[in-house]
């Protein structure tokens, strides 16, 4: 345990009872409407500001306002900036992938890309979509900047959408474990190695369906993971169901199976991620337990970002007239 983090235990401690559990979610997913479903937030976190949403456009304003929020207090609370900064560097990473995808449409427009940004993150999207869009990365930092100039370096010889995630995905893992590398908490690692796992295994996917070489794969493979590089490359000479059969001894394997079987029907990575983000909410869980550290104020990052991914599903579902159904097989596990 690390007593530089005894009072940032206690304002996270505080702040985890206004986080919203499942039953909760669940009452807010049977509001008969979105009016509704704002009331039920009036005692949560997301009060301030809930009397300007009129649309799915304000309430992204009002998630803003609580990513923002979120930012500000790592900044205040953690004592080890370059470990923290990692879990906001992925979404700089995620607003540059949309950039160069935007750039590749050949028409790019910062209005669209601007629905697909992430937040809170270290750079404004804005800066990072003018970056790629003029192939210029002086405003940009490392690791971002030599992503990008990798990435461009590579779309110049295809347009593939999916080197995208690729390569962007690899550079910022592999710059991320080395940073956890360095700071040798078992807590943060293990986040890591589950998230590097997702990655290799939607790669994994991607580039069966590419009909790549299997030594082009084992380029883009990202150490680090609780799977071994040799089990990727055996596995990758079979079929994707070969895949699945030979993921029953480790620990992913329903998430797997279950992901997949959802990809082949539908081509659609989004009950993989589900299943993903709910695997990683249970590992941080744990963090409720440590007395003083750095987990506690990981679990917390976790806890919200689960927690908007549910309110986004349910306001965005209500506002579209999406079957209640629908919305709930989104719903990621919470925190709480």
């Amino acid at each position: 345990m690390d007593s530089r983090y005894l009072a940032c235990t206690g304002r996270i401690r505080a702040r985890e009872s206004k986080l919203i559990d499942y039953p909760k979610f669940m009452r807010i997913l049977e509001s008969p409407s979105v009016e509704e479903v704002l009331k039920e937030l009036g005692d949560t976190d997301y009060s301030e500001g809930l009397g300007e949403v009129r649309g799915a456009g304000d309430f992204e304003l009002l998630i803003n306002r609580q990513d923002r929020m979120l930012y500000k207090l790592f900044s205040d609370l953690t004592r080890d900036s370059d470990v923290t900064d990692l879990f906001f560097l992925a979404n700089d990473f995620h607003n540059m992938k949309v950039a160069f995808k935007e750039k590749l449409s050949g028409s790019p427009s910062e209005k669209h890309a601007a629905a697909n940004y992430m937040s809170p993150a270290r750079y404004s999207p804005e800066n990072i979509f003018r970056a790629v869009r003029e192939d210029d990365y002086k405003s940009l930092e490392n690791p971002l900047k030599e992503a990008a100039r990798r990435l461009g370096g590579r779309l110049e010889s295809t347009s593939s959408y999916q080197i995208v995630d690729i390569v962007l995905d690899e550079m910022y893992f592999s710059y991320a474990l080395g940073v956890v590398k360095k700071h040798g908490n078992e807590f943060i690692r293990g986040v890591f190695n589950i998230q590097v796992d997702l990655v290799n295994i939607r790669t994994f996917i991607r580039l069966k369906e590419m009909n790549v070489e299997k030594k082009i794969f084992a380029g883009y493979l990202i150490g680090g993971g609780k799977i071994e590089y040799d089990f990727y490359l055996r596995a990758f000479e079979g079929s994707l169901d070969d895949f699945i059969s030979s993921m029953r001894f480790k620990d992913y394997h329903d998430v797997v199976k279950q992901g997949l079987e959802y990809w082949q029907k539908e081509h659609d990575f989004s009950v993989l991620e589900k299943l993903f983000d709910d695997y990683i909410i249970n590992f941080v869980k744990k963090a409720k337990y440590i007395t003083f550290g750095i987990e506690p104020l990981i679990g917390y990052f976790f806890a919200k970002k689960m927690e908007t991914i549910n309110l986004r599903n349910i306001i965005v579902g209500k506002l579209n007239n999406v079957q209640d159904d629908a919305i709930k097989r989104r719903m990621r596990e919470t925190y709480v």
